[in-house]
Order: C-alpha cells, then sequence, then structure tokens
C-alpha cells in the first residue's frame, strides 16, 4: 500500500531525501511547504519561517511482503538528519480520525473490528469511537502513544498519558485502564 504523511519541525529546508528502516518499506518527498498560519496543531512553539518550510510531504511504500512492526522515518537535507518519525506496519485495515470526535454524540463509526485507529491526541484531548460488539465478545483496544512519541514539548507535565475507557450504549462505564504494569500505554481487554 502506499500512505501519504505530512512531517511537521524545524529546520527542514533543503530535505532531499527520506529513508525508512527496514526491508519493504521506501518512501519518497513529494513537496517541502512553507509555514502556514491554518496549517497543522496549533502550538506556543510554532516553527519560525525564518528556519525555513515546516511541513514536508512524504508518500510511504510499503511492499506486500514488508515485515509486520516498528518502523523509523528520518528527513535527509543539507542541516543532516531529522530526529525519527516512529510508525508501524501492520496487517489489519486501517482508519483515519475524522474530527470533531470529543464526546460520545460526535462519537467516529467504525464499521467493522479488528482495525487500526489512526489518529492525532492535542492537549487535553478526547477521541470517542463507536462500534458493534456482541454479548460474549472479547474486545481489546490498545493505544499506541508513548512508545510513539514519548514526550509533548508543549505540554504540562509534558509526559503523555493515554487512557482508554470502554462504555456500552447507553453510556455506562464498562471498563477503564491508564497503563499495563510498567508500560505507560494502555491495553483494555473486555
Amino acid at each position: 500500500t502506499a500512505v501519504e504523511a505530512t512531517v511537521g519541525g524545524e529546520a527542514l529546508k533543503d530535505i532531499s531525501e527520506a529513508r525508512v528502516t527496514g526491508n519493504g518499506v521506501t518512501a519518497t518527498i513529494i513537496a517541502v511547504e512553507e509555514p502556514q498560519a491554518d496549517k497543522g496543531p496549533k502550538k506556543r512553539n510554532a516553527p519560525n519561517p525564518a528556519d525555513g518550510p515546516a511541513w514536508v510531504r512524504v508518500k510511504v511504500d510499503i511492499a506486500a511482503d514488508a515485515a509486520p512492526g516498528e518502523r523509523d522515518l528520518r528527513l535527509i537535507g543539507a542541516d543532516g538528519a531529522s530526529n525519527r518519525f516512529r510508525f508501524f506496519v501492520g496487517g489489519l485495515p486501517e482508519v483515519v480520525e475524522t474530527e470533531p470526535n470529543s464526546d460520545p454524540a460526535s462519537a467516529q463509526q467504525v464499521e467493522s473490528l479488528p482495525v487500526v485507529v489512526n489518529g492525532q491526541a492535542l492537549k487535553g484531548d478526547r477521541d470517542c469511537y463507536r462500534f458493534a460488539a456482541k454479548q460474549g465478545q472479547t474486545i481489546v483496544c490498545e493505544a499506541r502513544a508513548r512508545r510513539i512519541l514519548p514526550y509533548i514539548g508543549d505540554a504540562v507535565p509534558g509526559w503523555f498519558q493515554a487512557c482508554l475507557t470502554l462504555y456500552d450504549s447507553r453510556g455506562n462505564r464498562l471498563e477503564y485502564v491508564d497503563d499495563v504494569l510498567f508500560k505507560p500505554d494502555p491495553v483494555l481487554v473486555f
């Protein structure tokens, strides 16, 4: 499959190459864009236009035989290599989060399970999803948050702490989890 992503940051001028760890996955630069006030998450420490383009659009091609697992993407340019941008190659269907979905009334419908939901959590954000389940069915939800981006520079205290809560169709809380043993990313099994 092929996936397009937008990578943001500072000092991204003169980006000429994208590299991905592991076999079966390649990345190419589609465009390098100037910072725009209306693009991307609103941050106190937004990229400085004087530092060069702040948004790089990348196309990631994943071969059918690419091994599942964690990958690192780095952008290469005149100033050297960027920090890594972590992502995962998997075998499940995927959907992208659609805003607004911050409360149960606007929950995003997920058509079938199992599925990977790709989303973005901003400061104080809450994302709600609705799916069909049957009595006796086991539901497993896993958040991969700190495993991907452990520290959010604009947040206080900065370490991202995801939590998962499962409600029934009447709004009754069935299960809640905020970590698993010593791992900060939660796994909910119901």
